[in-house]
């Protein structure tokens, strides 16, 4: 029965014009298609049919792939698939029994409707929310409580407007401005600072009344890419090597496991 389908699928061109046809693919892409491969839509018991394009499949392929592939477009497992062949206009022309039988079996047509019955009752898509994000319970922060929060983005934007403001002499700044932010900092962490993620060891942690009231964090940079040897405006707070020190805020500073780039590339070497 199969292989008689599949003739009727493909005829041979019988004349010089059915076969330039053929060759040149002016029948809108017979020859890219093959004589096994059939286009069909398909439909799902909780999505819209605007949700998937058209499907090209190969009459050869079981029932059993073609959920797995089914299930990659609509994420109904293929346990939880009950398929059903229906033809254009959404007539049922019979159920899609047996993962072991091909396509080829049910004899579909161009055009045809394979629907999907998601027979999961705990479906991700039961209620809709996979096409209606509407339908998404959301997580809500009060204003409140966001304002509350010191690694936010409002928190951020306060600090800066508060050090801009203390620039130009409008309004004191805080004295224990980044307090929160230096504690969690100690001498002797490894550090990255930023902008350029320019890799350093802290040596102090504390105020410079010479740079600004708040809290201040010292660094010995890695590589001469600092601008003093620990000594700002004639105080000392700790001691490096010319050009390999500076003094940052701590929101510019992050701890961590960062070692220098030399000895990452030592690492690379004796993998290698």
């Amino acid at each position: 029965f199969f292989s008689s389908f599949l003739a009727m699928a493909y005829q041979q061109p019988t004349t010089m014009a059915e076969l330039r046809q053929y060759v040149t693919g002016q029948d809108g892409g017979m020859q890219n298609r093959g004589a096994s491969t059939i286009l069909l839509h398909v439909e799902h018991s909780n999505l819209t049919r605007s949700a998937f394009p058209e499907i090209r499949l190969d009459l050869h392929m079981t029932v059993g792939a073609l959920k797995e592939k089914l299930y990659t477009h609509t994420g109904t497992q293929p346990v939880n698939q009950r398929l059903q062949l229906r033809d254009s206009a959404g007539a049922v022309k019979g159920a899609m029994d047996g993962d072991d039988r091909k396509l080829g079996y049910f004899s579909p047509e161009e055009g045809d409707i394979i629907y999907i019955q998601d027979m999961d009752p705990f479906s991700a898509s039961a209620k809709g929310w996979l096409e209606d994000t509407s339908l998404v319970e959301k997580y809500e922060m009060t204003d409140e409580d966001y304002d509350k929060r010191d690694n936010s983005v409002r928190a951020f934007k306060r600090q800066q407007a508060a050090l801009k403001k203390a620039e130009q002499g409008d309004t004191p700044v805080d004295p224990e401005l980044m307090k929160d932010l230096a504690e969690k900092i100690e001498a002797g962490n490894r550090c990255e600072v930023f902008p350029g993620g320019r890799r350093a060891t802290v040596r102090y942690v504390g105020k410079a009344e010479a740079l600004g009231p708040g809290w201040w964090i010292g660094v010995e940079y890695d590589d001469p890419v600092g601008k003093h040897d620990g000594t700002v405006k004639g105080v000392k707070f700790f001691e490096c090597g010319a050009g390999f020190g500076g003094v940052v805020r701590p929101d510019k500073v992050t701890v961590g496991d960062f070692p220098s780039l030399d000895d990452e590339l030592a690492l690379s070497d004796d993998e290698l």
